[in-house]
């Protein structure tokens, strides 16, 4: 039987084209999808390979902004349709067929890769061990209308008063709410 399908993503865009080939990306990769939904047996892997949609080297540019968008379809694909094995390979300008063969014929359940030149890419969390040591630090917005305004500086620390508690915050988060007051869409 089928052990498995490459779809080659080939919508390419530039300017006002980027959201038509962006469209038509998704479409290719949905109808591709069903299809192999609706077959019987067992389901056969899948892999989108797509160039430059997600950066992962420090240098990259992410040239196929119009093939983004099927990474995403790809997640959601690998949740509502496990058996399917759906899986990304983000490729770079050099070509370099030989390593997306060896990608898929030795893949070792990776899901979500990016190649560059001799370079593979895979997601991982990794801890950021310039922050091991807690420090008293706030976010402050010096300048609204955009988020790369956000700055986390020094705070001094105040022993709690009579009546008062104080507590050690490990983690925080922005909300929607935040973003709308950064980028000077909310009053304050």
């Amino acid at each position: 039987g089928l052990r498995g399908v490459i779809h080659l993503v080939t919508s390419r865009g530039h300017g006002e084209r980027v959201a038509a080939s962006a469209a038509t990306a998704v479409h290719d990769a949905l109808q591709l999808t069903q299809f192999l939904a609706q077959q019987s047996g067992k389901m056969p892997a899948l892999w989108f390979v797509t160039r430059g949609a997600e950066g992962a080297a420090p240098d990259d540019d992410c040239i196929g902004f119009a093939h983004s968008p099927v990474l995403g379809l790809a997640r959601t694909i690998a949740t509502e349709l496990p058996d399917l094995a759906c899986a990304t390979i983000d490729v770079d300008e050099s070509g370099d067929v030989a390593a997306l063969v060896d990608e898929i014929l030795l893949s070792d359940g990776e899901d979500r890769i990016a190649l560059r030149g001799s370079d593979r890419y895979v997601l991982r969390l990794e801890p950021d061990v310039a922050r091991v040591t807690p420090t008293e630090r706030r976010l402050v917005i010096p300048a609204r209308g955009s988020i790369d305004g956000l700055q986390l500086q020094p705070l001094a620390r105040r022993a709690p008063a009579s009546g008062e508690v104080e507590v050690l915050v490990e983690a925080a988060s922005l909300n929607f709410r935040d973003g709308l007051v950064v980028g000077g869409f909310f009053p304050v």
